[in-house]
């Protein structure tokens, strides 16, 4: 169910992202562009590797380390996501989703470890 939660906020996001940028920050269309298509892709993609790599480390997705690593890293995309709402400009927004979307995809290689 977490990892279902997970995909349908980054879907949400992803979404809405974009819109917000152009609607509520008035942002130019080709700096939106380029900072939602970097953040995008490469935050997720990082935290992915990281998510791999720290669950190697801690040996596996069987140990009870693994459950907490994830839950750190729930929280910490928790506390990132929390002042998105008073973003001011396209930095300080993109720069903080890259965190929650960093911290949401290290969170997939431990939950689908955890699955399987």
């Amino acid at each position: 169910m977490a990892l279902a939660i997970l995909y349908f906020i980054i879907t949400a996001i992803q979404f809405w992202g974009s819109d917000y940028l152009k609607t509520v920050l008035y942002t130019p269309d080709n700096q939106i562009s380029i900072a939602f298509s970097f953040t995008c892709i490469s935050a997720p993609t990082l935290g992915i590797i990281l998510g791999g790599i720290t669950l190697d480390k801690v040996g596996g997705p069987e140990t009870f380390k693994s459950i907490i690593i994830g839950l750190f890293y729930s929280l910490a995309a928790l506390v990132c996501a929390l002042p998105i709402p008073i973003a001011n400009n396209v930095f300080y927004f993109t720069g903080i989703l890259w965190l929650v979307l960093f911290f949401g995809g290290a969170m997939v290689p431990i939950l689908t470890g955890i699955l399987n």
